[in-house]
This record gives structure tokens, C-alpha cells and sequence, in this order.
């Protein structure tokens, strides 16, 4: 049987989200910045993101769910705010 890993599958750029929070100021040892970088994947598994762009994976995620029939939940659940 193959061996098993986990991997980080971020493009290794930051991406702003604006998300309502409750500031309380950062904790010692919290990183001033953290981004996900895929290098492991890419040594390991010789993998690749195909998109760099949190729109365009925003969109590509959609588009899978409408191709595979899992629009109407994604719609029930998450309503227009895809």
C-alpha cells in the first residue's frame, strides 16, 4: 500500500479575505504573515495549481459543482453569495 502524506495545495501567494472578526490583537508567536505554499506537493507529487487566482478558484469550484449536478445544494446552502 502506498504511503500517506499531507500536503498544503495554496499557489504560495496571499489573498486578502474581508470576513467580519472580532479583533483582540495577534498572540506570541503568531506569524505576521502565513501563506500556503505548495512545494512539497510539487517535489512530492510533481503537482501543480492550475489557478492563482481566488476568483478564478472560486469560479472553477462552481463550475465543477454545476457540471456534477451539485449546483442545487451548493445554491440551497451557500444561497448567491458564491
Amino acid at each position: 500500500m502506498g504511503r500517506a502524506g499531507i500536503y498544503n495545495l495554496g499557489t504560495g501567494r496571499g489573498t486578502r479575505c474581508w470576513i467580519p472578526t472580532v479583533s483582540a490583537g495577534p498572540r506570541r508567536g503568531d506569524p505576521v504573515v502565513l501563506l500556503a505554499s505548495p512545494e512539497r506537493a510539487r517535489r512530492e507529487l510533481q503537482w501543480e495549481p492550475m489557478h492563482g487566482d481566488l476568483q478564478e478558484i472560486i469560479g472553477a469550484a462552481w463550475e465543477w459543482l454545476f457540471l456534477h449536478g451539485a449546483s442545487a445544494v451548493a445554491l440551497k446552502r451557500y444561497g448567491n453569495s458564491i
